[in-house]
């Protein structure tokens, strides 16, 4: 992949992660996947891998 595609599908997943996060408090997350067509399996994959390059970004490793 190159660096381009990374960077597109890192800022689209960037956008659905922070959507998920400011959904209304009487919804799930599940659900609001649900709602929005976004796999679980994808969803957590990403959360994990954003939160893990802000970690890094903030150590600078």
């Amino acid at each position: 992949m190159d660096y381009g595609s990374h960077y597109y599908r890192r800022a689209h997943w960037v956008k659905i992660v922070q959507a998920c996060q400011n959904r209304p408090s009487d919804i799930t997350a599940k659900q609001w996947l649900k709602d929005n067509g976004i796999s679980d399996k994808s969803y957590y994959y990403w959360l994990k891998k954003l939160k893990t390059e802000k970690i890094s970004q903030a150590y600078n490793i």
